[in-house]
């Protein structure tokens, strides 16, 4: 399983990693990280509920972070973009490389 997240570095909120090459057939999850805001990771171009019903409540120290349910990849090649529905500006990439 694959784990991307959500972080607030500076003031400046990103993906981490924000390009993420995952295994074929494996799973993804993200975390949210950040304490100042939800998030809601979605294909760009999509309806934010997408993949999840709901967004990723803001971290709260000494809670453990949000997690989202497993998102299940497909076989390679593939990839798609995404963004935060809530703050378009907060975008990444997962890759699943063909087999050789």
């Amino acid at each position: 399983m694959a784990l991307i997240d959500i972080v607030r570095v500076g003031g400046i909120v990103r993906f981490s990693p924000v390009d993420f090459q995952a295994a074929a057939n494996d799973f993804v999850v993200w975390r949210n990280s950040d304490p100042e805001s939800d998030h809601w990771p979605t294909p760009q171009g999509q309806p934010q509920n997408t993949w999840f019903d709901f967004p990723l409540p803001k971290f709260v120290a000494g809670q453990p972070a949000a997690v989202s349910d497993n998102l299940a990849l497909p076989g390679g090649p593939f990839s798609v973009k995404y963004q935060d529905a809530l703050d378009s500006s907060l975008q990444g990439t997962i890759t699943i490389p063909g087999t050789t």
